[in-house]
């Protein structure tokens, strides 16, 4: 999923990413993501032209944290926000994908 975008001084978005328990571990996220990042940072008119791509994860979520780190995102210095996970408050970390 790609959504928040922003096309102000900055071009940026936010990305997230879920798969079910019964898929993990073959790689689908992480294919899904690197097709979402290949469109959003490449230019105009073939793709987005975004600058930044973030991604809000929870410290506990190691599986969504490896496949950021293989796609090149890093985690933004103290940069943290309580999301809505389901039912309850989380807080997630910050982590940033920059056009190359």
């Amino acid at each position: 999923n790609l959504g928040a975008i922003s096309r102000g001084l900055e071009w940026k978005a936010d990305t997230n990413w879920w798969v079910g328990s019964e898929f993990e571990g073959h790689g689908l996220a992480t294919q899904g993501v690197r097709a979402i990042l290949a469109y959003a940072l490449r230019d105009v008119p073939e793709g987005l032209g975004l600058h930044n791509v973030f991604a809000w994860i929870r410290k506990d979520n190691h599986a969504s944290i490896r496949v950021a780190e293989k796609l090149g995102f890093e985690k933004c210095a103290d940069e943290r926000s309580y999301l809505q996970t389901g039912d309850e408050w989380q807080l997630h970390d910050c982590y940033v994908r920059r056009v190359a």
